[in-house]
C-alpha cells in the first residue's frame, strides 16, 4: 500500500511539474500548434489573391476555418489556474488576434462570404449530425441492425445524408444571408467612417 502511495504521490508531482503554468512552459509544449496557427493564418490572406478566383476564394475559407480549428485546439491547452500573468495575457492577446482576423476576413472578403455562405452551414450541420450519430448509434437504434458492418449502405445513406443536408443548407443560407450581409456592409461603413474621422 506504501508503494502505491508513493508511486500516486510521484506521479501526481510528475503531473504538476507538466502542467504548462508560465508561458515558456506553454509555448514549448504547443510550439508546433502555435507554428501551424500562424502558417494557416498567412495562408488564408495569401490564398485570396490567387489569379483564379473561385479556387482563392474557397481555399481562404478553407484555411479560415483550419485557422479557427487550431486556435481552438491552443485554446483548450491553456490551464485553468495559470500561475503566469504574461500567460494570461498571452492567451487574451492570442484570441483577440484570432477573432480580428475572423472578423477581418468577413468585412475585407465580403464577396466570399455572400458566395459561399452555404458551405460553412452545411460543413457545420454535417459534423454535428455525424456527431450525433456516431456519438449515440442512431442508426442503430433506428434501423435495428449494425450499419457500420455494411460497407456499401454505409457509403449510400451517407451520400444521401450529405446532399439533403447540403439543399437545407442552401435554403438556410437563403434566408439568412441578406441580414447576415447588411449586417457586414453596415459594420464596413462604420469603421470606414472611424477611420475617416481620424
Amino acid at each position: 500500500m506504501r508503494q502505491k502511495d508513493n508511486d500516486n504521490s510521484v506521479e501526481s508531482n510528475d503531473s504538476e511539474i507538466k502542467k504548462p503554468n508560465s508561458l515558456s512552459d506553454y509555448i514549448e509544449n504547443n510550439s508546433k500548434l502555435i507554428s501551424v496557427l500562424g502558417v494557416f493564418t498567412a495562408l488564408t490572406v495569401f490564398s485570396y489573391n490567387l489569379t483564379i478566383k473561385p479556387i482563392g476564394n474557397i481555399l481562404s475559407f478553407v484555411f479560415l476555418t483550419i485557422t479557427i480549428i487550431v486556435w481552438l485546439e491552443l485554446w483548450t491547452k491553456f490551464p485553468p489556474k495559470p500561475s503566469s500573468w504574461r500567460l494570461i495575457l498571452f492567451e487574451n492577446v492570442l484570441s483577440f488576434s484570432v477573432l480580428g482576423i475572423i472578423l477581418y476576413w468577413l468585412l475585407a472578403y465580403r464577396e466570399i462570404w455572400r458566395a459561399i455562405l452555404v458551405f460553412p452551414i452545411w460543413v457545420l450541420t454535417v459534423t454535428l449530425i455525424s456527431f450525433l450519430i456516431t456519438r449515440f448509434n442512431l442508426l442503430e437504434k433506428i434501423t435495428g441492425f449494425k450499419i457500420a458492418k455494411y460497407t456499401f449502405i454505409r457509403i449510400i445513406f451517407g451520400l444521401t445524408l450529405m446532399i439533403l443536408i447540403y439543399f437545407f443548407s442552401l435554403f438556410v443560407s437563403a434566408i439568412i444571408s441578406k441580414p447576415i450581409n447588411d449586417a457586414f456592409d453596415s459594420m464596413s461603413i462604420d469603421i470606414e467612417k472611424i477611420i475617416d474621422f481620424k
